[in-house]
């Protein structure tokens, strides 16, 4: 297990389905960000297609 401690202009980037995680309470106001990749299997201009 890895611990990351909070600290001003840290960014931790992380693929959330390969790595159990847990946020824990803080005593100070943070901001997070939370995004996605997408894989997009276009064919023939069609997003998405069925697989």
């Amino acid at each position: 297990m890895e611990r990351v401690e909070p600290c001003y202009g840290t960014l931790v980037v992380f693929l959330s389905d390969r790595f159990p995680h847990e946020v824990l309470p803080a005593r100070r106001q943070r901001l997070s960000l939370a995004g996605w990749y997408r894989v997009n299997n276009s064919l023939g201009g069609i997003v998405d297609p069925p697989r």
